[in-house]
């Protein structure tokens, strides 16, 4: 049974009590659920049980081997949907949908390793692992992962960062005269290396419940702001020249500056062949796919990118 009017110590005056419109003082009751609730007042005994709960909830699959094998599954799905998969009706379209998908990557995987400062023959080796190991850990059968924008310039940032604080201790005196040169490729392996080492303990440990904590703002100013970021860091590739790169707070204007003052250094061949493409792109995914869908009974991917690096 509930106990009515309790009353606790920490602001209850101002929060329980308010004016009416005749400027007299009414007293406001709250049942303890309420105030807990309102004010999100949680009792130590409270926490002690949920962080007691969630203990338990990870010691769970450890219990039994029938546990341990749900909870295998659940952390494997391939365990669950391969047994039940239609080798007659989806066969075929996964294939289609693979080549599609692979295609894509090729000049993806490209940009995206040009933008983490490697070779690009880098971006075609790493573009393979992550749809590889999505075949066993994910759970949608339409999502198309890989290289991403925004991952590959905070390497390529990280990177430039450790080789030029590498080159300034090389000019140092060095007491044993042994420094090992590094590259960007193992700059950038590390990286990726630790990355995934924090991401395996977040799905371990169920950690995606964060996720929830992010608003729709939250979202849409990243994708904005990485949007930005990613044209910013491409812009000297499509004037044809190299601007130099900068790090810290500010980065992106002093960039910005660079590259307009390099602009009558630019290469007009490459200048015409960037606006092209630019074109290209945009009039096929924006006229000539819907264009296709429509007057086609089924829908037809076109590898707009494909063409375009054969053309050019």
């Amino acid at each position: 049974m509930e106990v009515k009017n309790v009353w606790y110590n920490h602001g209850l005056n101002q929060a329980l009590m308010r004016k009416s419109n005749t400027d007299k003082l009414s007293t406001i009751y709250l049942f303890k659920a309420e105030y807990d609730e309102k004010f999100r007042y949680r009792s130590k005994s409270t926490l002690k049980q949920q962080l007691k709960q969630k203990a338990c909830r990870l010691m769970s699959p450890c219990s039994s081997p029938m546990n341990l094998w749900r909870w295998l599954m659940d952390f494997v799905p391939v365990l669950q949907w391969l047994p039940k998969y239609n080798w007659k009706t989806d066969t075929l379209h996964d294939i289609i949908g693979g080549l599609t998908i692979g295609v894509m990557h090729i000049p993806q995987s490209i940009a995206y390793a040009i933008l983490a400062g490697t070779d690009p023959i880098n971006g075609l080796y790493t573009s393979l692992f992550p749809v590889f190991f999505y075949m066993f850990f994910g759970t949608s059968k339409h999502a198309s992962v890989g290289s991403f924008a925004v991952a590959s310039i905070m390497a390529g940032f990280a990177s430039n960062e450790i080789i030029q604080q590498q080159s300034e201790m090389s000019n140092t005196i060095i007491m044993n005269n042994t420094i090992t040169s590094l590259t960007y490729v193992e700059v950038t392996t590390t990286l990726a290396f630790t990355t995934g080492i924090v991401e395996l303990a977040a799905g371990i440990f169920q950690l995606e419940f964060l996720t929830a904590y992010f608003s729709d703002t939250l979202v849409s100013g990243f994708i904005t702001a990485a949007a930005v970021h990613v044209v910013i860091a491409q812009l000297d590739g499509f004037f044809g020249f190299t601007a130099p790169k900068f790090n810290g707070i500010g980065y992106l204007f002093k960039r910005i500056y660079s590259i307009l003052t390099h602009i009558p250094q630019m290469n007009f061949y490459t200048f015409k062949m960037s606006i092209f493409g630019v074109i290209f792109l945009y009039l096929g995914k924006s006229f000539m796919t819907p264009f296709l869908n429509k007057h086609l009974p089924f829908n037809v991917p076109v590898p707009y990118e494909l063409f375009l690096v054969s053309l050019l």
